[in-house]
């Protein structure tokens, strides 16, 4: 066969040639001798002609594509006993009769080569057969020599370039010739051996002539081998083997270290079947007979795996069963045998509903078999055994695509030898009538195209199946009668269906590698698939599609109508040729060992997926999604025992249980859930595993994402979870749960899991038991403590370790000290490890205090300060003072202390003391008002005083009675101080009122600038040359300072906007350079933009813009100065025009200023500094637009603020 799948096939002296567009033949009658017989044939790919070995010795060429271009090239002594072409073409092995290899270029016939095979020219050459063989790399050929004389075979390996013996094997006895073949790896070599009393067997050899393995043909004894052939992947090796009455083509495949035979195809001897592998495409295969019959077939493997999880392995007659769920035995291990009288062609299983499962096999020799497995009581019962099989009595020919519709209701083709065709589609029944078994033809129909693949209907209680032919249409077969469901785009070998909402959906695998479902291709690298139903009574099934890909990654995706759109790593829309995004949250997982290929997917709460690496082995793998689907599974149904043994099985967070259901729902149901349980060792671990964070939008949001339907909904959790769930789990364990050990240790772990955790109520509980010991007496009897605990009752000292492993030690210390008992601490202290010499001389002291006192050290270690006060103000008056000191540490404590302590002189003690402590957090008001609450005026004057408030001060100074004297100096001591404060007006009214000085408050008023009150007070008191001799000058000066400012202003203005503009252009100048030199092209959008804002702080000095966190430092305390050439400069210069604007303080002075100037007659100084302050404000404004038409965006909301002058022009005041 050629690479251009040209078959060449011999007949006598005729050659025909068949290719896929025509059929010729040639006769050689013209250039050989009518009696010599050909020994081998091969075509040479670089001549494209085939060269052809007589057994005369002729070496003849033939162009298949001319009849008349014939040439014999010459003859060899001795005639020709073999031939064969290296894989490159560019040498042609042949062995002569004399013993002879010849190694010639068939370019221009050169011998390279030629030597002795006995590498001996002093043996004699008595060989009546030798095969030829080359390694796929062309370097070494071996020849198998058989000597009939001594009934041995010799296999020898040889080189290439010397010519020279390479290694030797071991003799193999043999009655016939020995076929070898080289694995295409080169790895081994594969060679037969006949014997007339044994069946034929088949030894493996490597390059170095050492023997490696060994198997016996599945044959009669006497029959031989024929040929040796591994397909072009070196996975499966084919021969033929001849018989007397039949010949057989056998394939055989190797795992595991054990040879299987997967196939046997008879034939009569009559048509002395031939076959050869493609040399390209693995498994195919053409297979032809003399009488002229050729078929071309492609062999796929299948997963022969139940709905059941019942795995079959097809051994030869053998039949190894293994149930998956029961145990993962690798092949060629196995649970039970079934033996049928003839090799197993086809497979298939039914399961019945009283227990009985039956497996049909279709054997090589045309009959149908059956075994009975009793698996009523499980399979423990068939655990190493072996059962042999019945063989159906009136069943006559083969069947392919065997599958089972029913209870011993089955359906197939017939095969193409049973003389029927091989387009009829028969379904019939098989039936034990006590003599035998029996079968009854149902139905029969005749398909119009090849049958490709055959499904088994997923309906419950449905003898439907449905069939592919190879144009991917797919057929419903039911009654006899087809009817067209579905297509696929091309046709897909591997197919699979399942239920969806009542309706069946297909799922198949074309030769290429296309994963298809409805209309989409979900993956062009796909290399073996499965599907894993979890179906329950509660919700419709959920089915994850499972499938492997060339690059060894596992995916899981859901099917269905609801929640199937596209799947990665590609989808293909078949219908417009457009590949889909891939969602990002995929659920992948990367298989460890290259090759591994998926055998089948346990459903129902077993969630995994099996898969066997190519050593032949079997590995199971547990998806994370589909376990989170089971434990799901299981609570939409209340098994709350199956969902956590599943989530504890595959360490899944036990928070699923909660999250899946809502704290709410789970609460109702806790009851429910501690009675399922049965355990409370898992009600703790689930206590001590819950947590407030609801995991399903955390830990598996992206897993769920991708595996749950779309239309589950996660219940809310709120944040107060745990709270909620442990209150349930409490009140469900207390009221349904009998007292004993583990019903106690669970109601612990629920107090110490509490936020936060109770762990006073959990020390109470262990304080109750230990006062029931010491009642008994039990407190040093350690027998009578194991009495205790055979009774099933549990001792404190268990409960307090369990206790101190579930929460912090030095908290459970703490928690047993604040229940002010001694010896319960001490017992805490003891089992957590503390020192003696520390924690027995605390407990002593604390023991030898009286009681009050004593809780009140307690509570003051555990900071319970309210509590400590309450324990000191019981213990008499004689502690009040330590109490005050308390209260004083701790201030919150006062308003407490008023309401624990009446009496009028502690009350009084009390106050006082809470003045203090406002007076030293300068809360002075708050401070003087204690003050005169306890009559300590002196004191609240002083608070008063500190705080600047002298209206307060004075009221004091007239409730102590001061004398006027007092009162004056009083107040021009708090003059002087508001006025060192900052508070002229204030200063100005003390002045006034009570030390009548006009002159002083008016100096104060105009330190203010409160121009209008000033005059008032001149003409109130009747003190008009006050005016010309203060205010006057004063008024005058101020607005002398205020125009020299303004005019001083706009030339910062002016140099501040002149700065600005020469710096922005250098910016953008620079900025303009930059993108020249690197190319426009290479700057879109954002990148412009982000190149323009880390330009804006550059200025043309400097060389970047790095910054470290010291210059951030230094930046900060320098902000608000403008340094020429910083990097920052344009900002800032930005920034101090825009803070020069006239502030709303300043506008609300210049209005008096200039009614007092004009009152005073000095209206010339009051337009000028109108004037100026106008011209400052435009100047200031048009700078402030300058900025604004550069690009700079400024905040108006701080920048201009516009003063309306035309309310307080000159014109308006006059």
């Amino acid at each position: 066969m050629s690479v251009q799948s040209e078959i060449f096939c011999q007949s006598w002296i005729v050659f025909f040639v068949l290719d896929q567009l025509s059929r010729h033949s040639l006769s050689l009658a013209s250039a050989i001798e009518f009696d010599a017989g050909v020994v081998g044939m091969e075509f040479l790919l670089e001549l494209e002609a085939l060269v052809i070995g007589m057994e005369s010795g002729d070496l003849v060429l033939v162009e298949p594509r001319s009849s008349s271009a014939i040439e014999v090239i010459g003859s060899l002594q001795g005639g020709i006993l073999s031939l064969a072409a290296s894989p490159d073409g560019e040498l042609l092995a042949i062995v002569s009769g004399l013993g002879q290899i010849l190694l010639m270029t068939p370019a221009n016939w050169d011998t390279v080569h030629e030597f002795s095979i006995k590498n001996n020219d002093r043996q004699e050459f008595s060989s009546s057969a030798v095969e030829l063989s080359w390694r796929a790399d062309g370097k070494y050929f071996a020849t198998s020599e058989y000597n009939a004389q001594e009934s041995s075979s010799v296999v020898k390996i040889w080189e290439r370039e010397t010519g020279k013996l390479h290694s030797s094997c071991e003799a193999l006895p043999s009655t016939h010739r020995s076929s070898i073949c080289w694995s295409p790896s080169g790895a081994r070599i594969a060679a037969s051996t006949s014997k007339a009393d044994q069946a034929p067997s088949v030894t493996i050899f490597e390059r170095n002539g050492l023997k490696k393995d060994y198997f016996q043909v599945t044959a009669p004894a006497g029959a031989r081998v024929e040929s040796l052939q591994w397909d072009s992947s070196g996975e499966v090796m084919k021969m033929v083997v001849r018989c007397d009455g039949w010949d057989a083509i056998q394939f055989w495949y190797c795992s595991n270290y054990h040879w299987y035979l997967k196939q046997e195809w008879r034939y009569t001897s009559k048509e002395t079947v031939s076959t050869v592998w493609h040399p390209e495409k693995p498994l195919s295969a053409m297979v032809w007979t003399v009488l002229g019959n050729i078929k071309a077939t492609t062999l796929g493997w299948k997963s022969a795996v139940l709905d059941s999880s019942v795995a079959l392995v097809i051994d030869g007659p053998s039949l190894l069963v293994t149930p998956l769920a029961v145990c993962m035995t690798p092949p060629p291990l196995y649970f039970s045998k079934v033996r049928f009288p003839a090799p197993v062609n086809t497979v298939t299983l039914t399961s019945e509903s009283s227990g009985f499962t039956t497996v049909a096999a279709s054997l090589s020799d045309k009959s149908f078999g059956l075994a009975v497995l009793a698996t009523s009581d499980g399979w423990n019962d068939l655990e190493d055994s072996e059962v042999v099989g019945y063989i159906l009595q009136n069943f006559d020919g083969g069947v392919r695509n065997l599958i089972s519709t029913g209870a011993n209701r089955f359906c197939g083709l017939l095969d193409s030898s049973s003389g029927h065709g091989s387009l009829q589609f028969t379904e019939f029944e098989a039936t034990d009538s006590g003599e035998g078994w029996t079968s009854r033809s149902l139905s029969l129909v005749y398909l119009d195209k090849p049958l490709i693949a055959a499904a088994r209907s997923p309906l419950t209680e449905s003898s439907q199946a449905f069939l592919q032919l190879n144009d991917g249409s797919i057929l419903n077969h039911c009654a006899g009668e087809l009817t067209p469901v579905g297509k696929f785009p091309v046709a897909c070998p591997w197919m699979q269906a399942f239920e969806d909402k009542g309706q069946v959906q297909f799922v198949g695998l074309d030769e290429r590698g296309q994963l298809h479902f409805r209309n989409s291709v979900i993956s062009s690298e796909c290399t073996g698939f499965a599907l894993h139903i979890t179906s329950t009574k509660a919700r419709p099934s959920v089915v994850h599609l499972v499938y492997t890909t060339r690059q060894d990654l596992l995916h899981i995706i859901p099917l269905g109508s609801s929640n199937f759109t596209s799947s990665p790593p590609e989808v293909l829309d078949v219908g417009s040729g457009k590949r889909q995004p891939a969602p990002k949250d995929f659920n992948i997982q990367r298989v460890w060992e290259r090759g591994a290929r998926i055998v089948s997917t346990l459903g129902g709460s077993d969630v995994a997926v099996i898969m066997q690496p190519s050593r032949g082995n079997l590995e199971t793998i547990y998806p994370r999604g589909l376990i989170l689907h089971a434990v799901e599974a299981a609570l939409a149904e209340q098994d709350f025992a199956e969902a956590i043994t599943c989530a504890r099985r595959h360490r899944i967070d036990l928070n699923v249980i909660v999250d899946f259901l809502g704290e709410k729902e789970f609460s109702r149901l806790a009851p429910d859930f501690v009675k399922q349980v049965g355990k409370l060792s898992l009600v703790t671990e689930l206590v001590s595993c819950l947590g407030n964070e609801n995991v399903l939008e955390t830990t598996y949001k992206k897993t769920l994402s991708t595996l749950n339907p779309e239309d589950r909904m996660v219940p809310a959790v709120s944040s107060n979870k745990m709270q909620v769930v442990l209150e349930a789990l409490r009140s469900a364990v207390e009221n349904h749960v009998t007292d004993s050990p583990s019903r106690e240790m669970c109601l612990l772990t629920i107090l110490a899991r509490n936020d936060p955790p109770l762990l006073e109520e959990a020390l109470k509980r262990i304080k109750l038991l230990r006062e029931g010991e010491l009642g008994l007496g039990t407190s040093d009897d350690e027998e009578a403590l194991e009495a205790i605990e055979s009774q099933g009752k549990l001792v404190a000292e268990s409960a307090l370790k369990h206790l101190i492993w579930l929460a912090d030690a030095d908290a459970v210390f703490d928690a047993a000290l604040g229940l002010y008992d001694l010896h319960l601490a001490a017992m805490v202290a003891s089992h957590s490890q503390r020192d003696p010499k520390e924690f027995l001389p605390f407990l002593q002291e604390l023991e030898d205090m009286p009681p009050s006192i004593m809780c009140y050290k307690i509570d003051c270690k555990l900071k319970r300060y309210a509590s400590a006060l309450r324990h000191l103000s019981s213990a008499g008056e004689t502690y009040f003072n330590e109490a005050l000191d308390h209260v004083q540490s701790h201030p919150e404590l006062f308003s407490l202390a008023l309401s624990i302590f009446t009496g009028e002189s502690q009350r009084s003690s009390i106050m006082e003391a809470w003045g203090e402590y406002f007076l030293s957090q300068e809360r002075f008001e708050d401070a003087a008002i204690t003050f005169r609450s306890c009559s300590q005026l002196h004191k609240a004057l002083a608070a008063y005083r500190a705080g600047g408030h002298w209206q307060g001060v004075l009221m004091v100074a007239g409730q102590l009675s001061m004398t006027p004297d007092e009162i004056t100096n009083l107040a021009l001591e708090l003059r002087e101080e508001l006025q060192a404060m900052g508070q002229p007006k204030e200063a100005a009214r003390v002045a006034l009122d009570y030390c009548k000085d006009v002159k002083d408050a008016v100096g104060l008023l105009i330190e203010a600038r409160d121009w209008m009150e000033v005059l008032r007070l001149c003409y109130l008191h009747a003190q008009p040359d006050i005016v010309d001799t203060i205010v006057q000058p004063a008024a005058v000066e101020c607005a002398n300072g205020l125009v020299g400012q303004f005019q001083e202003g706009v030339e910062k203005v002016g140099k501040y906007c002149a700065r600005f503009v020469a710096v922005h252009q250098r910016r953008v100048l620079l900025e303009a350079k930059i993108k020249s030199d690197q190319g426009e092209d290479r700057f879109d959008d954002d990148t412009a933009s982000e190149a323009s804002s880390n330009l804006s702080g550059m200025s043309v000095y400097t060389r970047g813009t790095a910054r470290t966190a010291a210059t951030g430092r230094t930046r900060a305390r320098r902000q608000g100065k403008v340094r020429a050439g910083s990097p920052g400069e344009e900002l800032a210069l930005v920034e101090h025009l825009k803070n020069m604007a006239i502030s709303p303080q300043l506008a609300d002075e210049l209005r008096p200023l200039l009614q007092i100037l004009v009152f005073v007659k000095r209206e010339d100084l009051s337009c000028k500094l109108q004037q100026a302050a106008s011209k400052f404000q435009a100047t200031q404004a048009e700078a402030m637009r300058a900025v604004e038409e550069n690009g700079i965006t400024v905040d108006k909301t701080a920048a201009n603020r516009v003063v309306n002058w035309s309310y307080q022009a000159l014109e308006r005041v006059l």
